[in-house]
């Protein structure tokens, strides 16, 4: 006599989405399905009010997640315009503080300086302006190339740590630095400007100077004046 194994089936549950987005979608989804054909799956009243509960309490922390999410990266936004406002802000004082020989040394390291270097490159103010090209083969995009006026090279001047930029979108040409916004000091060419979309086809005003590692400022560049592409 053959004997004879009986086999015993057993039903495997679906995998959960991993992404939260997707999950989001797919608990949606089935609650609501399984709440319109409750009979056939024998939920009853109380299995109702869970299941519906489930669902409200993951969406209000998965909304609540994507706020903070949103929260954070303005966030991280505003603090890098303000440490960027705040270092223009220094580098001059840092300057003036490094050069003032009535700043004693222990100021100076009270003030976390560190030590006056006399031949450290950036000790002087930059004499030479830079010179500044514009590609405009991409839209709504501004890649401003630049180096010392007149050099064939890309190299910066002796101890000059970048270039400072400053624009003015529209109106009339500026006639003052100080008019125009410094959006940015770049240490490496070539330094690109993104605009938004209701800026295109307007006129740009684009200057440039060099900037020492103590912050010293050199002559102005010319004025560019480029329409944004569109």
């Amino acid at each position: 006599m053959e004997a004879h194994s009986k086999s015993t089936q057993t039903a495997m549950l679906p995998q959960f989405p991993g992404n939260d987005a997707h999950y989001n979608q797919w608990q949606d989804n089935l609650t609501s399905v399984a709440l319109a054909h409750a009979h056939e799956l024998n939920l009853d009243p109380t299995k109702k009010v869970a299941l519906e509960n489930a669902r409200l309490a993951w969406q209000t922390a998965f909304t609540d997640h994507l706020k903070a999410q949103t929260a954070a990266a303005a966030t991280a936004s505003w603090k890098e315009n303000a440490r960027r406002e705040q270092e223009i802000f220094l580098r001059p004082l840092l300057a003036e503080w490094q050069e003032n020989p009535h700043v004693s040394q222990t100021l100076r390291t009270a003030l976390g300086m560190g030590a006056r270097n006399e031949g450290r490159n950036g000790h002087a103010k930059p004499t030479t302006r830079p010179q500044l090209e514009a590609d405009t083969t991409r839209a709504g995009q501004l890649t401003i190339h630049f180096r010392d006026f007149g050099a064939t090279t890309k190299a910066k001047p002796p101890g000059v740590r970048g270039c400072q930029f400053w624009i003015q979108i529209g109106g009339s040409p500026p006639v003052i630095l100080e008019s125009m916004n410094h959006v940015a000091t770049d240490t490496r060419t070539p330094y690109v400007i993104q605009f938004n979309e209701a800026d295109l086809g307007k006129t740009v005003y684009i200057i440039g100077r060099w900037e020492s590692h103590r912050g010293l400022t050199g002559p102005m560049s010319e004025m560019m004046t480029v329409t944004i592409p569109g």
